[in-house]
């Protein structure tokens, strides 16, 4: 019986259609198609709504069909659950997609069935839906575009699949500096940070991140600024990681953070102990912590630099924490790397260190900052007792 009243549902819509079809008025043909899909819609019925959509797609004019898609992309939300909706909209996606003159309707179809995903907590799924929308200019303007593309990278990194979030962000550079919505921008921003931080490159992460921490609110800058020291601190030791724990070291904002004292002695060229490594990696993601070991040793390594004219291999494990070999393979490969001046010894198990501008600046520094601290020392002596003040 219930194939039945199907059938008999089904031969009733494609014989109003029909009818509907053959009206010659197009603004009196619209208005009776847009009756029937209110009504089918308010019916609930799936598969009447599809025969719907497969008519007006394969028969209707475009003074007609456009419309008619337009309208249903709108109602298509007062179908009642969200079960239907995610079963339906993609069987009316794909119809659409087979016709060109539908490309905007069926791309505002997938923006709906993308959220109904968010909503379900399937980001991959919701991901894949908007990558599929066609992006072309004559649908989308420069903001529309580059919105979509940030917001694909977005629901990747929300599974940390940075991989995949890359080509979406690298479509939309192409596009951002033309960009006027400011949102989008800041979401451009924070997802290239968030990829090179997830791919681990994070000296280009650790850049990105204070670069942000400019464009943002003040309320907003403290997380960005602790996220541009982690992964600064967790970039491969030498001058260029210098140069943006100078920067970070130097911009009061840092001060405040938990972070700001392991910064400052890996400012400064201070050997960091387990104490620092164990605070250190309490603030970091799941992703980061497997770099901790390697960041810690090469910053230990360019800080012995700065206290020994040479070592052997045997006592630098000591230092590091780790074996002679071990050692060894790090310094050569940090030499190799020019992130570090010296040279090896295998015979003697030796390592020559060959550090200038850097120790001297460094040293500089921490005299600069000695004499800052005993100036502030002594206001507040001055200001608590005034009586000890030379006249």
């Amino acid at each position: 019986n219930s194939n039945q009243n199907t059938h008999t549902t089904m031969t009733t819509i494609s014989q109003t259609l029909q009818s509907v079809s053959k009206i010659s008025d197009s603004k009196q043909r619209l208005s009776q198609f847009v009756e029937l899909l209110d009504s089918i819609i308010k019916s609930q019925k799936e598969d009447d709504l599809m025969e719907f959509v497969k008519y007006v797609v394969d028969n209707s004019d475009s003074v007609v069909g456009r419309p008619c898609i337009q309208h249903l992309s709108k109602d298509i939300s007062k179908l009642d659950n969200d079960k239907m909706k995610i079963s339906v909209i993609p069987r009316i996606v794909r119809k659409l997609e087979e016709n060109a003159t539908f490309e905007g309707e069926s791309g505002s179809l997938r923006e709906q069935l993308a959220q109904l995903y968010v909503d379900e907590g399937e980001f991959i799924e919701a991901a894949e839906t908007l990558k599929g929308i066609s992006l072309k200019e004559n649908y989308y303007s420069i903001n529309d575009k580059c919105r979509i593309l940030v917001r694909v990278a977005q629901l990747y990194l929300e599974e940390e699949d940075a991989s995949r979030a890359f080509p979406a962000i690298s479509e939309a550079s192409h596009d951002i500096d033309e960009c006027t919505d400011h949102n989008t921008k800041i979401r451009y921003y924070v997802a290239r940070a968030n990829i090179h931080d997830f791919q681990r490159e994070f000296l280009h992460a650790a850049r990105s991140y204070h670069l942000l921490s400019h464009q943002v609110m003040e309320t907003e800058q403290a997380p960005i600024l602790n996220s541009a020291m982690v992964t600064a601190m967790l970039a491969p030791a030498g001058p260029a990681r210098y140069r943006i724990l100078t920067n970070l070291y130097k911009d009061e904002r840092c001060q405040n953070s938990v972070l700001f004292p392991i910064l400052e002695r890996m400012y400064f060229g201070v050997i960091l102990r387990e104490r620092e490594v164990k605070q250190l990696s309490a603030e970091l993601q799941e992703h980061q912590k497997v770099n901790v070991d390697r960041a810690v040793r090469e910053h230990n390594i360019l800080s012995a630099s700065k206290l020994y004219n040479n070592i052997t291999f045997e006592e630098f494990g000591k230092i590091l924490g780790t074996s002679k070999d071990e050692a060894e393979d790090i310094a050569r490969t940090m030499i190799a790397e020019g992130r570090m001046d010296g040279h090896i010894d295998q015979v003697e198990g030796l390592l020559t260190f060959q550090v200038e501008g850097e120790s001297l600046q460094t040293w500089d520094d921490m005299i600069e900052n000695i004499c800052r601290n005993v100036e502030t020392v002594s206001e507040e002596i001055a200001k608590k007792h005034p009586e000890l003040v030379v006249q």
